[in-house]
């Protein structure tokens, strides 16, 4: 069975879910998961065991897996913005599978390089004592 590759930019672990459908005589009110894919996140995000922060995560998947992803309507809206990719390959994340990729999702940190790091910095920034002077001053 051959494997597949799925390259993911996302900051957090995804569990794509196939759920069962709801049988309306059983009286169950819960949707039972029937089948469940894990694709690891972790990029722009730091943790306590790895100081650098990847550009892109492997997954290993089988076809199968694969079968179920293409069928999850939250997996092909990440197709689509651009987070995950698949290929029938592996390469390293880091360097060819992130590169065409959307770097950052919206629970990424802000850092030096991110756009809205000047302002978080303004906001944060106490005036100096000439700014202050000069307010009372004038």
């Amino acid at each position: 069975m051959a494997r597949l590759y799925v390259y993911s930019t996302l900051t957090n672990d995804m569990s794509y879910n196939t759920f069962a459908p709801k049988d309306k005589d059983s009286g169950h009110q819960v949707n039972e998961i029937v089948h469940s894919v894990l694709i690891k996140g972790g990029t722009n995000r730091a943790d306590q065991v790895k100081l650098f922060t990847p550009r892109g995560v492997v997954t290993e998947v089988s076809e199968s897996d694969y079968e179920h992803l293409q069928n999850n309507p939250m997996f092909k809206y990440h197709m689509d913005k651009g987070f995950i990719t698949v290929r029938k390959s592996k390469v390293d994340p880091e360097v060819a599978a992130a590169a065409d990729m959307e770097q950052r999702d919206g629970s990424a940190p802000h850092t030096p390089n991110s756009p809205q790091f000047d302002a978080v910095r303004k906001m944060d920034k106490k005036p100096s004592r000439e700014d202050r002077v000069r307010d009372m001053v004038a």
